[in-house]
């Protein structure tokens, strides 16, 4: 009996150490930009739409419009390149005029939405 509390404190320990421990210590930095194998963590970059935005498949007012994106919302950047930005917004990827978006959602963008 004694050896099966035993057991118990120890499961307890160790799921408590892996759920509520670990990555709290992760999230401070314990972390750096590499992980196994030396392979990179891509840092993620979000921006806000500032007016009405289209999404195309390619990165020019010639492509075909995939989507319209409305003002404020965030959408992750992939790639920047001439004036386009490469995104992902509602599980879709194109791209739109990098002129349209914004490392900071406004006040004025927060007052319409």
């Amino acid at each position: 009996m004694k050896d099966n509390l035993k057991l118990n404190i120890a499961l307890i320990l160790f799921l408590v150490i892996s759920i509520i421990i670990l990555p709290t210590i992760i999230g401070r930095g314990g972390i750096d930009n590499k992980s196994v194998n030396n392979q990179e963590i891509p840092n993620y970059i979000y921006k806000f739409t500032t007016d009405l935005l289209n999404m195309r498949t390619g990165p020019g007012i010639e492509f075909e419009k995939i989507i319209t994106i409305p003002r404020g919302h965030k959408v992750q950047v992939l790639e920047e390149e001439n004036d386009w930005s490469k995104i992902i917004y509602q599980g879709k990827t194109g791209y739109s005029s990098s002129k349209y978006l914004s490392d900071k959602l406004g006040e004025e963008l927060l007052e319409d939405n």
